[in-house]
């Protein structure tokens, strides 16, 4: 949990999050790591292979997952992270968000994982060449 809070208060500016918003970004954090625990087990079974208790129980954890994807994103947009949470009525984006811009390098699609996980890739890839 701790990596995620500072990946998120990392790409912010420093006066985004108040005291009083970080217990909303506490959960935040905790709704992050949940439901990415829940999604890699889901990865790893085929629901197809599955049947009685063992698809029952995929089943409840496709509901889990999804509670957590629909809370993760209400406490995003009361924090303000997602881009939609950071325009006004008429369309203008009223702060600048860090690392979010067209030009930015460091976007979260790019080379997948964590920011330390493409650090530590483009690292091996020195060192190989």
């Amino acid at each position: 949990m701790k990596v995620v809070w500072q990946e998120v208060t990392g790409r912010m500016p420093s006066d985004w999050f108040t005291l009083e918003s970080f217990p909303v970004l506490e959960e935040y954090c905790r709704c992050v790591c949940t439901c990415r625990e829940l999604a890699g087990w889901l990865d790893q079974v085929d629901p197809t292979s599955l049947e009685g208790e063992d698809l029952r129980k995929h089943g409840a954890i496709e509901v889990k997952h999804h509670r957590q994807v629909v809370l993760m994103s209400t406490l995003a947009n009361r924090l303000r992270l997602s881009i939609d949470s950071q325009r006004r009525k008429n369309g203008d984006v009223f702060r600048p968000v860090k690392g979010t811009g067209k030009k930015s390098v460091d976007r979260p699609w790019a080379n997948n994982g964590s920011p330390a996980e493409r650090s530590a890739a483009e690292a091996a890839q020195k060192k190989a060449h």
